[in-house]
């Protein structure tokens, strides 16, 4: 199980302590923020690169897909993201926990 702080979606919204659990090239994670939660799950493509898809509920509940780069070795130390997030509509329904 690894430790992490960070900001964003990932940390559950403004900023948060991540849990993660990785298997071979699979990680869980879930994330208990300042304003929210979050639970996710990345693939590791290569050495350097994982995908995944995060669902964070904070004001609004967010469903985003991400790209990490991690600047050393994989899983772990810095790393750069970008989410690609969509945030429903709670006044029409259109979410799936709304």
């Amino acid at each position: 199980i690894s430790h992490a702080g960070g900001i964003g979606l990932q940390y559950a919204g403004l900023a948060g302590y991540q849990l993660s659990y990785t298997n071979e090239e699979h990680r869980f994670r879930g994330a208990l923020g300042l304003i929210g939660v979050s639970a996710g799950y990345n693939y590791l493509m290569s050495a350097h690169w994982p995908a995944g898809l995060t669902f964070t509920q904070t004001i609004r509940a967010a469903y985003s897909m991400n790209l990490n780069f991690y600047l050393q070795i994989p899983n772990s130390g810095p790393r750069l993201s970008v989410d690609l997030a969509h945030m429903p509509d709670c006044q029409k329904g259109d979410g799936f926990f709304n």
